[in-house]
């Protein structure tokens, strides 16, 4: 590609997994596709904190303890994730927002 093409991206659901937990209600799948080059982005988690439904993003704990996200997002594909996301909950009957 050249500087200054554009890529075809398309995301949408790939899989939504309720969860019987005190504060974690989903796990979800993404699948992600660039110019016909596709992946799949798991650990997504849909959780309950101070009584308020959130999209988590894949993470880990680094050698120091510290949590670091687990793969680095362009900013352009977070708020569609997270509609995707939420959508399902909503429609699921798990939560009536998503912030």
């Amino acid at each position: 590609m050249e500087d200054g093409d554009l890529a075809i991206v398309d995301v949408d659901l790939h899989a939504f997994q309720v969860v019987a937990s005190k504060r974690l209600l989903a796990t979800a799948v993404v699948r992600i596709e660039i110019d016909g080059v596709e992946m799949l982005v798991h650990g997504l988690r849909l959780v309950e904190r101070q009584g308020r439904a959130e999209i988590e993003f894949p993470r880990y704990r680094d050698e120091g303890g510290q949590w670091r996200e687990a793969l680095s997002l362009p900013a352009e594909l977070i708020p569609p994730i997270r509609t995707l996301i939420a959508d399902e909950a909503e429609a699921r009957g798990l939560v009536e927002q998503v912030r």
